[in-house]
């Protein structure tokens, strides 16, 4: 008919066969762990380049991340503030609410942020600032009547 004739089987040694493949999967394992080692100390470094952890002292003012509903526009994701009571190993800190003493819990430290009040004298500023008019330094602008209306009331 048409094309080539079909390759007949080969007579295939299932011994030497199984050997090589084993052979080929072994270097094939050990290159994909060597890889894989490589990439997990390369993302170790970039992760501790980046982490800064500094740790908190007892007594300090935080805020919890609340992240039982993140969703909607006017969410508000922490809340507070906290004050911490205790440290439970290098990253768990005991806390309790400032505003409920009897709501006291442990959580990790990726959830606490510190709570960094104003200083007095930012108070003092933000409450002796005098507004001055909010009305421009320009004259007010002189409005005509309609000409349609005779019974034209002006407001303003």
């Amino acid at each position: 008919m048409y094309g080539l004739l079909p390759e007949r089987p080969r007579q295939v040694d299932m011994h030497a066969y199984a050997s090589d493949l084993r052979q080929n999967l072994d270097t094939a394992y050990a290159r994909a762990r060597q890889y894989i080692g490589l990439a997990q100390k390369r993302q170790k470094e970039l992760f501790d380049k980046k982490m800064n952890f500094k740790p908190l002292r007892v007594g300090e003012l935080v805020w919890l991340l609340d992240s039982g509903r993140m969703t909607g526009k006017l969410y508000r994701p922490w809340t507070g503030p906290f004050r911490v009571l205790q440290t439970i190993g290098m990253v768990n800190y005991k806390v309790q609410s400032v505003e409920r003493p009897s709501m006291v819990m442990v959580v990790h430290y990726d959830r606490l942020k510190r709570c960094h009040q104003r200083q007095e004298h930012q108070r003092e500023t933000l409450n002796t600032v005098e507004f001055e008019s909010t009305r421009p330094d320009r004259p007010q602008r002189h409005r005509r009547p309609p000409m349609d209306f005779e019974n034209f009331v002006e407001t303003g």
